[in-house]
């Protein structure tokens, strides 16, 4: 005998996964839309979202620097390695996810923002990286 369903359980493990899958796809149609502002909502847990879109924005930050760093050769030629750190969203707030007090005490309500010159903003670190290398180097000629 069987059942017919609409969907299958998800096991916990899943429903996390499906969850940071949503934020990281709302996160992306954002940019892809150009949408540089909005506000999450939806089916959400909104006590844990600010800290969970936290974590998919420096994840999505990352990987935007690192396609961006292979898009550019010619820091590649300098560098060697790539300049951006976990700490660059934070210090650029590339993505920033905020949140404030909803209606209810229960209810919060999350943001984001997505800073429009991010592309320059990884250029800046490139060149800024580049610059304190060259320092380096030429502190290290002097001392020799």
């Amino acid at each position: 005998m069987i059942k017919a369903i609409e969907e299958i359980p998800k096991n916990e493990t899943q429903k996390r996964e499906s969850y940071r899958q949503r934020i990281r796809d709302d996160l992306q149609e954002a940019l892809d839309k150009g949408i540089y502002k909005f506000e999450f909502v939806g089916d959400y847990n909104f006590k844990t979202l600010q800290n969970t879109a936290r974590e998919e924005a420096e994840k999505m930050v990352r990987k935007l620097s690192f396609s961006w760093w292979k898009e550019h050769p010619e820091y590649k030629e300098q560098l060697k390695w790539n300049p951006f750190s976990w700490s660059d969203n934070k210090k650029f707030k590339l993505i920033a996810i905020t949140s404030v007090k909803g209606e209810t005490p229960e209810k919060r309500r999350v943001f984001c923002e997505i800073r429009k010159d991010m592309e320059i903003v990884f250029e800046k670190i490139a060149e800024d990286e580049m610059e304190r290398r060259s320092k380096v180097d030429k502190r290290k000629n002097r001392s020799e």
